[in-house]
């Protein structure tokens, strides 16, 4: 957002905003802790999932699965780019796969919790 969505008062600057370097580390620093707990799930709560596709909320668990590999694997594209095309590429397929992951991880915690709510 900092890179893309705002820009600097100094020509010069290759930072847009003083948070800019604290939210890159932050972001390369937790990012694979997402990595981490979507393997960790994956045993007892994706993969036996997947196999069950009339379950309640299966579309956008589905949509979480599908479309973290690209988000993943475009993020670490991103870092070993060295053509700047190649990296532009990268950084749109990053974006857009984190939207749709972020959407469908929104979609599918509210129908996890409108079916909790329905159950109790």
């Amino acid at each position: 957002w900092f890179l893309y969505g705002m820009t600097s008062d100094d020509p010069y600057s290759v930072v847009n905003h003083p948070l800019q370097p604290h939210a890159q580390h932050l972001h390369v620093l937790f990012a694979p802790l997402l990595v981490f707990v979507v393997g960790y799930s994956w045993r007892r709560h994706i993969g036996p999932r997947l196999r069950l596709p009339g379950l309640r909320g299966y579309a956008s668990g589905l949509e979480l699965a599908l479309s973290l590999v690209p988000m993943v694997v475009s993020g670490y594209l991103i870092q070993i780019a060295v053509d700047l095309g190649w990296r532009q590429i990268w950084v749109i397929v990053h974006l857009a796969a984190s939207v749709l992951w972020i959407a469908g991880y929104l979609v599918h915690q509210l129908r996890a919790r409108k079916t909790r709510a329905g159950s109790s």
